[in-house]
C-alpha cells in the first residue's frame, strides 16, 4: 500500500463517527431540553403561588427540664418565605382544666424556607406534650 492509499484510508476512519458517540450525543441533548421545559414550565406555572406552609411533629424527645418538639416546615409554594414563625401550642393537660387556661406556647423563626423545600427545628416545653392537646402551624412569614 502506498503512503498515499494509506493517507486516503485514514481520513475516512477520522470522518466517521462512532455510533457510541452519536447516541451519547442524542441522549445529552434530550437532557438539556427536557430540563430547558421544564423550567420553562416551572416558571410560567408555578412562580406566582405564594408559599403554601405545612408543618408537622416529627418527635418529641424528654429532655433534663422538659420536652422537645421536633417539627418539619414544607413549602408547597411558589414563592420562598423568609421570617417564618412557627408556633407551637399545649392545651390541656396538667391543671388546665381543659379550658386552654394552663396552655404553654413556644415559638420557632425559621430564617429562610425556599419553595418546594423543607426546614426542621424544635419547640421547647415544660410540660409533656402527651398529656395534653398539641397543636403546630405557621403564623406568618415575610417576603424575602
Amino acid at each position: 500500500m502506498s503512503d498515499a492509499e494509506h493517507d486516503a484510508a485514514g481520513a475516512r476512519e477520522k470522518l466517521h463517527t462512532p455510533v457510541l458517540e452519536w447516541l451519547l450525543g442524542g441522549v445529552g441533548l434530550l437532557l438539556v431540553a427536557a430540563a430547558v421545559a421544564f423550567l420553562a414550565w416551572s416558571g410560567t406555572t408555578q412562580g406566582d403561588r405564594p408559599p403554601e406552609i405545612h408543618v408537622e411533629v416529627e418527635r418529641v424527645i424528654r429532655q433534663r427540664d422538659g420536652w422537645l418538639v421536633m417539627v418539619r416546615a414544607y413549602n408547597a409554594g411558589g414563592e420562598a418565605a423568609a421570617e417564618l414563625l412557627i408556633r407551637g401550642r399545649l392545651a390541656g393537660g396538667n391543671g388546665s382544666g381543659g379550658d386552654g387556661s394552663g396552655a404553654e406556647e413556644s415559638e420557632l423563626r425559621l430564617d429562610y424556607l425556599p419553595s418546594r423545600s423543607d426546614r426542621r427545628g424544635g419547640l421547647f416545653f415544660t410540660r409533656d406534650p402527651g398529656s395534653g392537646q398539641l397543636t403546630v402551624r405557621a403564623i406568618g412569614y415575610a417576603e424575602p
